[in-house]
């Protein structure tokens, strides 16, 4: 799992506090989307082309497959980046390798191709600027 955590800043912050509170979660949800369309746009060029051997054969290939996906809980809001499942599931092995299984029962270490991580860290300027920027648009909103 690669986590990123913004903690916002104090004119951030005084977008959110002008927010009625009814509306706070729906625009932190478009704010954590927004970061996480980021990560996703990145991500895919730097995915395996389609073809890998991992793609598993009558499903997308895992570039094809990521998305971005919100969740909202009590204090926080986050936003998932990955592949989808189940054309997806094989992500985590990409990125980080794995050891396969041969058909004469040795092993070969397939190597990390990472793709997710490089996208999360070219990244965080702009998913802090895309979440301010959210921000900073409602609150000027409902003025």
């Amino acid at each position: 799992m690669i986590q990123v955590q913004f903690e916002i800043d104090e004119a951030a912050f005084a977008y959110v506090d002008k927010l009625e509170a009814s509306l706070r979660a729906g625009v932190l949800n478009d704010a954590a989307e927004s970061a996480g369309e980021i990560v996703a746009a990145d991500a895919k060029p730097r995915v395996t082309a389609p073809g890998y051997r991992g793609d598993k054969a009558g499903l997308k290939p895992l570039r094809d497959s990521i998305y971005v996906v919100v969740r909202e809980y009590r204090t926080v809001v986050i936003a998932l980046v990955g592949g989808a499942w189940p054309e997806g599931a094989h992500g985590h092995l990409v990125e980080n390798g794995h050891i396969q299984k041969l058909q004469n029962g040795g092993t070969m270490r397939v190597p990390p191709h990472p793709w997710l991580r490089p996208a999360v860290e070219a990244t965080r300027s702009q998913q802090a600027a895309a979440i301010e920027s959210r921000l900073k648009q409602a609150a000027e909103g409902i003025r």
